[in-house]
């Protein structure tokens, strides 16, 4: 296994970020975003979800409530073991982190390029009727890959649109924007303008739901924020924000 598919844990103070990486990808996704955070004092855990960062096998015996049991995993032994636990999660972990911060309350809730909405709606409706036929389709993947890891998870997931996963996808987004209204935490939404997955529009929508939103940003960058010529800025920003009272 390559060891950018490895967890992350960084040991740092009492209050601990539960930091949930996107579809398809790795805790690599958001490995500046953790380093940052714990320089700044916070103990930080990034779990790998099940059948992520590994191989197409893998991936294809995993699902959605193996993803959120991982997130609620991860969280309950976070909150044995510190003061205070902050959930945030990027793209397809951002569903996962409204689900769990549902559920548990953390105070404070990250949310970045959450998929409440996505460019791909389509698939993500017939997917529940799709995967009864094929477990995946072949498509053109234009994603510049800048690492072996990265071409060989190109190879092993990007490549493909797997049928199953989206089916889940659409049962995570769906209950995710059922439990928004019901949030208790304090909401920092971050997005990007030239983001090809997900539409400025969730800013719309999340100001709708979330009683707590007390801060929305938006850059001018990719889907991949914390790859990009704008992470540096993303990361001072959630930083300031958790440590506001």
């Amino acid at each position: 296994m390559y060891k950018e598919a490895m967890p992350v844990f960084l040991n740092g103070g009492k209050t601990a970020v539960l930091l949930i990486h996107g579809y398809l990808g790795s805790p690599y996704d958001v490995e500046y975003l953790a380093d940052r955070l714990n320089s700044k004092g916070f103990t930080v855990s990034v779990p790998r979800l099940p059948g992520h960062g590994t191989n197409a096998d893998d991936f294809l015996l995993s699902g959605g409530k193996d993803w959120l049991r991982k997130v609620y995993d991860s969280y309950m032994e976070l909150d044995s073991r510190y003061e205070k636990v902050v959930i945030a999660g990027f793209s397809m972990g951002a569903l996962l982190a409204v689900i769990a911060a549902a559920e548990f309350k953390p105070e404070k809730l990250i949310l970045i390029a959450p998929p409440l909405t996505t460019r791909r709606r389509l698939l993500l409706f017939a997917s529940p009727v799709i995967k009864i036929f094929v477990k995946s389709m072949n498509k053109n993947c234009r994603i510049k890959t800048n690492s072996e890891y990265e071409e060989y998870l190109k190879k092993e997931y990007w490549s493909k649109d797997w049928t199953k996963a989206a089916s889940d996808i659409l049962f995570l987004q769906l209950k995710a924007l059922r439990l928004l209204s019901t949030l208790e935490s304090q909401v920092l939404l971050v997005l990007s303008e030239r983001d090809s997955t997900i539409p400025i529009k969730v800013s719309e929508i999340a100001g709708k739901r979330i009683r707590r939103l007390t801060e929305k940003r938006v850059f001018n960058s990719d889907h991949m924020i914390f790859k990009g010529e704008d992470k540096e800025r993303a990361a001072e920003i959630i930083i300031d924000w958790l440590k506001k009272n």
